[in-house]
């Protein structure tokens, strides 16, 4: 069977909106024995001698989060104190729609540590070597998505605009820290970063017009995708993708299948990073830090895009389940290439414009701004401060503040919590831990945003209780073999002579 290159461009659709842009978490700063907390800070040493990072739990960052909206903004209580959503006969479905963001977006970052170790070097320096796989996906629509005209036999919405976004590289770090002075600390890393895949969909002026027997579909757009494919083979006249098989894409070696995974091996993209970080003692016990991370970009070399039009109209898929055999043996194979049959018909209604390949691009990455000031008390047993992380995307700026305290009574045993200060919720609350074995095995769990507020809802006469004010989650677990923190570091020359202070014993 045939598949034009307009399958895949809607395929990339679908499997883009299927995903839910690694953000670090933030509490992990107040945790001062978590090997990976030079995440944060290439300055930051490990109180380890080394650690040993395993593949997938030795360290994985997971964010997920809106651009300000929450399951309240949808759910709420009427003037009789029932449960409603807006297009309850008794909400003011305008009205709501007046106090929305133009645009709803959804996005989420993965950080997986494949391979990890680090260890000190003499007294003042410490080496990292990290093999990591970075993951961002995201999807944001336009409010008017939610301006659904109610008519007598389906539903007509207008003028909705969809934007899908993902992002797939493996990054080689190596970083390096070192102590200077009395009271200076510098880091380092540079990572070198292999590009997957980055696919980006922006559809404008979608318009859906329903009824009992059909779907009526229309809008513009553009599709990009860079991948690791063959795409010298791939026309650039639109007229010539009819017969086009787009089996040529995925490889230049034709029945040799361990040519074509190796092919799909290459890299799309390369690129390199840099993280710079300093830390400063005015005085004992008192340190100020600063770093940047993720000062990059990724080059693009493998790629192409196309412009397209839709207008088509779907009346379903007409099949008749017993040409598929019994309930014991059905021909499931039979029944999907029966459903692409149908559905090639619609997509076929796909117009593609223009087709270009090629041509080199950057990707600039997201850098951050970290900063944070904390002070630590009885003989650093307890620290307090705040830290300030600051994200520069494409086109605009995010940033949270975040007040901590900690208990280290042991260098194997740290105790964090936190309050970020990003929407005013008291969903922004933090916690973290780390404690390592007698078996120099170390268990990190850090979380920022961990929801205070729930709503009671009923599905299938079960009661579930659901994040009610909640705008974003994350969460940081690490397994790391160390070794040298059951017993406190021995302290380096440039520390003990550290600046005294009367106010910090």
């Amino acid at each position: 069977m045939k598949t034009t290159l307009r399958s895949i461009f809607i395929g990339i659709l679908l499997a883009c909106t299927s995903l839910v842009s690694a953000q670090q978490v933030n509490t992990l700063y107040f945790l001062e024995n978590a090997p990976m907390r030079h995440t944060i800070n290439p300055a930051f040493q490990p109180v380890s001698k080394f650690y040993l990072t395993l593949p997938v739990v030795g360290y994985t960052s997971l964010w997920a989060g809106t651009n300000g909206w929450a399951m309240s903004d949808f759910i709420f209580k009427a003037p009789d104190g029932n449960t409603i959503t807006p297009w309850h006969p008794d909400a003011n479905t305008m009205d709501w729609l007046a106090k929305q963001p133009k645009t709803f977006a959804f996005d989420m970052d993965l950080h997986t540590n494949i391979l990890g170790f680090g260890f000190r070097i003499m007294e003042n320096s410490y080496l990292h070597i990290n093999v990591s796989e970075r993951i961002s996906a995201g999807v944001n629509f336009s409010s008017s998505i939610f301006g659904i005209n109610h008519i007598r036999d389906g539903v007509v919405l207008d003028s909705v605009a969809l934007g899908v976004n993902a992002l797939a590289y493996t990054e080689f770090a190596v970083g390096f820290s070192h102590n200077i002075t009395r009271q200076w600390s510098v880091g380092g890393k540079i990572k070198v970063l292999v590009g997957h895949a980055d696919a980006r969909v922006n559809i404008d002026n979608m318009a859906f017009n329903t009824s009992l027997d059909s779907l009526h579909m229309t809008g513009n757009g553009t599709a990009h995708l860079a991948a690791p494919l063959n795409w010298s083979a791939l026309p650039t006249d639109p007229q010539e993708l009819a017969d086009y098989d787009v089996n040529e894409l995925f490889s230049n070696y034709e029945g040799d299948i361990m040519k074509q995974i190796g092919e799909g091996f290459k890299p799309a993209g390369m690129g390199v990073t840099f993280d710079l970080g300093v830390t400063y003692k005015p005085i004992k016990n008192l340190q100020i830090s600063a770093a940047v991370t993720d000062l990059g970009f990724i080059r693009w070399h493998r790629y192409a895009s196309a412009t397209v039009d839709v207008d088509a109209t779907f009346k379903g898929i007409d099949l008749d389940y017993s040409d598929y055999g019994s309930v014991d043996h059905f021909d499931d194979d039979l029944l999907v290439d029966d459903v692409m049959n149908e559905l090639e018909g619609y997509i076929d209604e796909v117009k593609v414009d223009s087709i270009s390949k090629g041509f080199p691009y950057i990707n600039m990455l997201t850098a951050n701004l970290n900063v944070g000031i904390d002070a630590n008390f009885w003989k650093n047993r307890v620290g307090v401060g705040v830290y300030s992380h600051t994200r520069f995307h494409n086109s605009y700026i995010t940033e949270e503040v975040t007040f901590g305290a900690a208990l280290r009574p042991v260098n194997w045993f740290n105790l964090a919590a936190s309050y970020s200060f990003i929407n005013g919720h008291w969903s922004n609350l933090g916690a973290a831990i780390s404690l390592a074995t007698y078996d120099g095995i170390m268990f990190t769990l850090a979380a920022d945003y961990i929801p205070l507020s729930y709503a009671k809802t009923t599905y299938n006469d079960k009661t579930l209780s659901m994040p009610y004010k909640s705008n974003q989650l994350n969460l940081s677990v690490g397994v790391t073999i160390v070794t040298g923190t059951n017993k406190p570091r021995k302290k380096s020359k440039a520390e003990e002579t550290c600046v005294s202070s009367a106010f910090f014993p």
